[in-house]
């Protein structure tokens, strides 16, 4: 077996928005900075990002906002999200996106479910695009080193330093990646579920990787749905179509053409995403669903220019595919979007592993419960900058990196993951995503959850041990779905300890809080071969 070697300071995995801002942060400093990516990001469907601009708002208020919203969120996290959201607003102007403006030349911010104020900046539509290309820019001015289709495999510790494993789909190489610190910016899970707004190769991998190095998990279970994600035709299924048109006059229809939300004298600006999720559900399960098993999403009151130029990421979509949006309605229904749960940092995105940090969907425990829309962006901004401050702060502090014998410490690491091959493996992963629909959805309960789980060890036992000269793409396709099982397999055990329903998280079995004033985080972690669980107390009152 052949393995290339690259060194480098800083490793970055994953080149959506949490990953490009810490990769132009830690390139400031000098340092040789090198960005893996596998796939797509999720990060150019992002339409906004939140900041106290305002006059109604501030710091304190966006503060209680997401907390109210989280509940068990990490204080310290959120006050340094919210106090950072105006220094946020001139990083991104600074890499050449210009903010829309209302006609008093004040910034044009819109209201997001679960924001007390609409507090919402965005560039158009295509916010997340734009600033990605910003940030793009800048890292490339700034000498970063991008490597595309680079698959990490594992996380390998070497005393003070690290090393990843990949590999380079492009040349079909192993690559050893030594360097002194790693970011990872990974992102989600969302496509290891059957109907999500996910691209196909965000599943949950970085939570897997982070595992097994060593880092706790947090709060694995809370699993955001996005309310209005469209269904049919099959080349717009995933997309999702924001609900502040919702807010701004349209109508969430039933199938006889029933606005169920002011029927049953709900006002959407009171709801939060998981509230909506929920009634949505309620009146598809009802029998007043679609033929498609979704509601019609109906804007088509709207004054055209509102839904042509200001929503031009969805009305294009659309458009695309044969849907005008100012004439016609779509059908739509929940999807598996955010994982609220992760990697478990703090204030300096350290996760308790020598040299690696973590930022984003990744990680976990600033949203708690709920996530307000807009600080998905925010986080990655807020926290990629001190992700790439504590990263280059730990290089600094590092000896010089040993030379090793790569081919051994490769195939020691190999046989640590005891990787199996599953005959038909694309039937094999439909057959993971069908055991998170079923058992990991909107609303779960211990039956379905022990059933997932009896599932996920079907799929496993029937998998065949690797070969000791496995080719790159039995081992590429092991490992995902090997990460796969073991991420299911934390959000399926964590959803089984928490005996209640709180915030994104239903069990109907527990259709309420379990004690009001006991608030818990569930923890995970590695020990030995065995995946541990317990929960730790936040907050009593």
């Amino acid at each position: 077996m052949e393995i290339k070697v690259i060194e480098t300071d800083i490793l970055i995995v994953g080149k959506g928005l949490a990953g490009l801002r810490s990769a132009s942060r830690a390139s400031e400093s000098g340092m040789r900075v090198t960005v893996i990516s596998y796939g797509e990001s999720a990060s150019s469907s992002i339409t906004g990002i939140n900041a106290p601009v305002g006059r109604d708002d501030s710091v304190d208020k966006f503060c209680e906002d997401v907390m109210r919203c989280g509940e068990i969120n990490d204080h310290q996290l959120v006050e340094i999200l919210c106090n950072r959201a105006l220094s946020v607003v001139d990083i991104i102007k600074d890499v050449g996106v210009l903010f829309d403006l209302s006609e008093n030349e004040a910034y044009d911010v819109f209201f997001t479910l679960g924001s007390s104020v609409a507090r919402t900046l965005h560039s158009g539509s295509f916010t997340g695009i734009r600033i990605l290309n910003g940030m793009t820019k800048r890292c490339t001015d700034n000498g970063v080193i991008f490597a595309d289709n680079f698959y990490l495999v594992d996380i390998i510790k070497e005393e003070m330093n690290i090393s990843a494993l990949c590999l380079d789909l492009n040349k079909n190489e192993m690559v050893l990646i030594r360097c002194y610190s790693i970011i990872m910016a990974s992102g989600g899970n969302g496509a290891l579920h059957a109907f999500t707004t996910y691209p196909e190769s965000i599943r949950g991998d970085g939570y897997a990787i982070g595992y097994r190095a060593g880092a706790e998990l947090v709060d694995m279970e809370f699993q955001q749905y996005e309310p209005c994600t469209i269904i049919t035709p099959a080349g717009l299924c995933g997309t999702i179509v924001t609900t502040t048109m919702l807010s701004e006059g349209g109508q969430l229809l039933n199938l006889q053409g029933e606005d169920f939300l002011s029927r049953d004298g709900y006002a959407l600006n009171n709801l939060q995403k998981n509230e909506l999720c929920y009634l949505m559900k309620r009146e598809i399960d009802s029998g007043n669903g679609t033929v498609n098993g979704g509601l019609y999403f109906d804007v088509t009151q709207l004054p055209p220019k509102r839904v042509v130029v200001d929503h031009a990421l969805f009305y294009n979509a659309a458009l695309k595919n044969g849907i005008d949006l100012t004439k016609q309605a779509v059908e739509v229904a929940p999807a598996a979007h955010t994982c609220l749960g992760g990697i478990r940092i703090n204030e300096k995105c350290e996760t308790g592993i020598n040299g690696m940090f973590a930022v984003g969907e990744v990680t976990g425990g600033l949203h708690g419960q709920g996530r307000i829309g807009g600080c998905a962006s925010l986080e990655c901004m807020v926290f990629g900058e001190i992700a790439a401050d504590s990263a280059v702060e730990y290089v600094k502090s590092s000896e010089v990196v040993k030379p090793v014998n790569v081919y051994a410490i490769v195939v020691e690491q190999l046989n640590k993951l005891k990787l199996k091959i599953f005959p038909g493996n694309a039937r094999v992963y439909n057959d993971i995503q069908e055991a998170a629909q079923k058992g990991l959805g909107i609303i779960r309960n211990k039956k379905g959850l022990l059933q997932c789980l009896k599932t996920l060890d079907e799929i496993e036992q029937s998998g065949i041990q690797l070969a000791s000269d496995p080719s790159l793409t039995e081992i590429f396709e092991a490992v995902r779905i090997r990460n796969a099982i073991t991420v299911l397999r934390m959000q399926a055990l964590a959803s089984l300890e928490r005996n209640e329903s709180r915030g994104v998280f239903l069990r109907s079995d527990y259709p309420a809080e379990e004690e009001p004033t006991r608030r818990f985080q569930t923890r995970i972690r590695q020990q030995s071969d065995d995946m541990r669980l317990f929960t730790q107390i936040i907050q009593i009152e």
